[in-house]
């Protein structure tokens, strides 16, 4: 049969496209057609089994960015140039030729006579021309004899004199003002890259700086054009006058703070004149210990901030991530021992003021109403003021309002009071383990998180442990007392936590940020200027549900609310309940105590494995075995049983837990990694406020008795449902860098 419209292919098509169309098609053979249709052969897959590769010469270029579209698939037989040495691999060996000349025409003269032939004209001349405008007439600082030497026999050769050669033609190149802006931008324009920060410069030159005015607004709005349609991290045009020897540069671009940082100018000016300064590569100011100018200082200020997060990455684990891990986990424990005392303080409350199911779980839920809302202002805080700062003064104020919680003289005052706490504990999350995501190399953050998260077990059992000892001897009064203990532990925060290097960086402090990087890798780094403090924009709810996070965030409300229901509902009420089922309230306290011991092995496992099988796997799984494990829970009839089945919920719950808040901190820029984390973990707190609120209408409606299994029904479908959200939306983040995950930071 014939096929009206086939798949054809142009001779100067890729291979790699080729390759593409045919794996999306059944056919064997396809027509090659010239431009207007007419057939020149045929290809077959069979053809691209052993292809012939074109033979390439790289001339004045050495890095991938700069070459032709498909350079991979050819045969690099030679490498001429004066620039850096760059980025390109060969499969096989190469020629290569770089001298620090400032032409590559410099170069390619020298290998003609060295071959003992000359360019003839017009050849001669053009190569002439090529080294003047390469070296600026040789006052660039980039200009050698060996640049001047070979000009002038070119220009020897071809009859013309240098002087008048470059007055002319850099006169005819500086009518640029005549010309369309995009075409005066990308005239001389070159692209690189300093790790993942990508830079694009272009050039041109001018006679009579009167000239520059022109078209300036036209051409910064270019700018913007162009920078917006490639990506590039910053974009720069230098407006060289050659007689002047010095440049206009106007800039743009979210890298635009380490251009300015790096020249000293004033933020947010987008254009500079720079004295002396007549090349991208190379300069002769002696302010500049690395003897460079833009495209080095580029380079040096993006190696200072982009390897912020590059050493922090790639560094060893040791001293100081345990140090860390110590640091921010007793903090975490103590604020699991607040979270928690309210469930094991409730039956004692309800006991003392005759409370009802519903009044009960108004109590639980008041506390996840404040965690919720606290969520929300601590990521955002945590954004613009700092992860160190809000950490500490949250841990104060919850602490704080626990001493008055235990005060309180009737129930209201106690739903005021837990609501308060509740703001600053739910203020302290989403700031802890961003810190210690954005301290922790790639290959271990998944580990050292989840050991983070383990520590609320302890705190748990902390709670539990006053419950079982405290509560029945002295009272609920005493138990929130001790919870306001942890406010002494900010002396210990304040001289030992160390900011975010990250979030340093992100608000221009570079000497803090590195001093601490520093401290990180345990090698010194060096620090040349200090820089003014910057203003970070601030992060919307309409940014995380922007379509590049829109899943994300999908994914991340939908995992937070469903453990969140299922988890608090299940911790609030289980000793109420165990007590409803006949045991006393320090019996039932007994059995919850040793539940709870679950967890400790249940974080330590999703350590394990989450940085070996990754994210989705583990929390997938946990998740849905937690939901397996509460409805046989439900079917317990025994006190072995109800111990075994709750031993087996806390540990894949908790474990759960654990890949959670190493998951969420990861999927957001560092701008808003705060942000969207206390959002999160806002939804889940809608959720941990719906759950306690929900079993007691059950409890109201049908009886304990009645109601008891279907409250585990309940929360088994909730794990059940939360795991397979993750495993149709959520996205690995296994081995990846932050910046990786998400670029935009």
């Amino acid at each position: 049969m014939m096929t009206p419209d086939p798949l054809c292919f142009h001779p100067e098509d890729l291979l790699k496209k080729v390759k593409e169309a045919m794996v999306r098609t059944p056919f064997r053979h396809y027509p090659v057609v010239d431009q207007e249709g007419r057939p020149l052969g045929l290809i077959s897959r069979t053809h691209l089994l052993a292809p012939r590769r074109k033979r390439l010469i790289l001339v004045d270029h050495n890095e991938s960015i700069q070459a032709v579209e498909g350079v991979e698939e050819a045969q690099i037989l030679e490498i001429v140039d004066h620039h850096r040495l760059g980025d390109m691999e060969t499969p096989d060996p190469v020629m290569v030729r770089l001298e620090p000349v400032g032409s590559t025409s410099t170069i390619i003269s020298k290998m003609y006579r060295e071959s003992g032939l000359m360019p003839e004209n017009p050849l001669a001349g053009i190569m002439a021309a090529a080294i003047l405008s390469d070296t600026l007439m040789f006052r660039s600082p980039t200009s050698t004899p060996e640049d001047q030497r070979e000009a002038s026999r070119l220009a020897a050769e071809a009859g013309v004199n240098l002087e008048w050669l470059g007055r002319e033609m850099f006169r005819a190149g500086s009518l640029w003002t005549y010309k369309d802006p995009r075409e005066i931008i990308s005239q001389d324009f070159k692209e690189f890259k300093f790790f993942d920060f990508w830079v694009g410069i272009g050039q041109v030159q001018v006679l009579e700086s009167e000239a520059l005015p022109v078209k300036r607004e036209e051409l910064f709005k270019e700018l913007v054009e162009i920078q917006k349609e490639k990506g590039y991290d910053l974009i720069i045009l230098m407006i060289t006058d050659i007689l002047e020897e010095g440049s206009e540069i106007p800039y743009y671009g979210p890298g635009a703070p380490l251009l300015e940082k790096a020249l000293g100018l004033s933020q947010g000016n987008w254009r500079a004149f720079l004295p002396g300064v007549v090349s991208p590569e190379k300069t002769d100011d002696p302010a500049s210990e690395e003897g460079f100018a833009v495209y080095s200082q580029i380079k040096f200020l993006g190696g200072w901030v982009l390897g912020i997060a590059k050493r922090l990455e790639t560094a060893p684990l040791g001293a100081f991530h345990y140090r860390l891990l110590l640091i921010l986990g007793l903090g975490w424990l103590f604020e699991a021992m607040d979270v928690g005392l309210i469930g094991f303080v409730l039956p004692a409350v309800a006991k003392d003021w005759q409370l009802d199911p519903v009044a009960m779980g108004t109590l639980g839920s008041v506390g996840l109403l404040g965690l919720g809302l606290g969520a929300i202002l601590g990521g955002m805080m945590g954004d613009v003021w700092g992860r160190r700062k809000v950490l500490i003064s949250t841990l104060l104020f919850y602490s704080f309002f626990t001493l008055l919680a235990g005060l309180s003289p009737n129930y209201t005052w106690l739903l005021i009071f837990r609501f308060l706490v509740g703001l600053g504990l739910g203020a302290e999350i989403p700031v802890v383990f961003t810190l210690m995501s954005e301290f922790s190399p790639a290959a271990h953050r998944g580990w050292l998180t989840v050991l983070l998260e383990s520590f609320w077990a302890f705190g748990w059992i902390a709670a539990a442990l006053i419950g079982y000892l405290v509560v029945p001897r002295w009272g609920w009064r005493v138990a929130f007392f001790l919870g306001a203990t942890p406010a002494l532990y900010t002396t210990v925060l304040r001289r030992a936590l160390p900011e975010s290097p990250r979030y340093l960086e992100r608000r221009g402090r570079i000497k803090e940020a590195l001093e601490i990087v520093s401290l990180v890798t345990g090698k010194p780094v060096v620090i040349e200027r200090s820089e003014a403090e910057g203003s970070p924009p601030k992060v919307t709810l309409k940014d995380l549900w922007s379509p590049a996070y829109l899943r994300r965030t999908l994914t991340l409300w939908v995992l937070w609310f469903g453990i969140n229901f299922s988890y608090y509902g299940l911790n609030y009420w289980l000793p109420s309940l165990m007590v409803g089922k006949g045991f006393t309230i320090v019996k039932g306290f007994e059995y919850v105590l040793i539940m709870t011991l679950g967890q400790v092995p249940g974080y330590f496992s999703a350590a394990f494995l989450v940085d070996r099988i990754g994210r989705k796997p583990v929390l997938a799984s946990y998740l849905l075995m937690s939901g397996i494990a509460a409805y046989f829970f439900s079917q317990s009839i025994s006190v072995a049983q109800l111990i075994w089945w709750g031993l087996v919920v806390y540990f894949f719950n908790l474990g759960a837990w654990g890949v959670l808040y190493a998951y969420t901190p990861e999927v957001y820029p560092t701008g808003m990694r705060a942000a969207g984390s206390g959002w999160a973990s806002f939804v889940g707190r809608l959720g941990a406020i719906a759950a306690p609120l929900a079993v007691g209408k059950m409890i109201s409606w049908w009886g304990q008795e009645a109601a008891y299994p279907y409250i585990f029904y309940l929360f088994a479908a909730t794990f059940v449902i939360t795991a397979l959200a993750m495993l149709l939306w959520g996205e690995e983040t296994r081995g990846r860098t932050l910046e990786e995950i998400s670029p935009a930071d």
